[in-house]
């Protein structure tokens, strides 16, 4: 199988918040080039698997 390297980025802010202690907002980018991999090539049992496709995935956080 071949070497692959897909490309994440994430970026937080974090903030004080009157009241809270502290408030996190994230955002990710998972596969950035939306690069096509395989995970296995299917040899033996099973099918050949893929590598995940580019995705967003974001998160907000309050700490008391």
């Amino acid at each position: 199988m071949p070497a692959n390297y897909p490309a994440n980025v994430g970026v937080e802010y974090r903030s004080k918040v009157p009241g809270r202690s502290r408030l996190s907002v994230r955002l990710d980018l998972i596969n950035a080039v939306d690069q096509s991999y395989a995970l296995n090539d299917g040899a033996g049992i099973g099918a050949p698997r893929f590598g995940a496709r580019r995705g967003w995935f974001g998160g907000i956080s309050c700490a008391f």
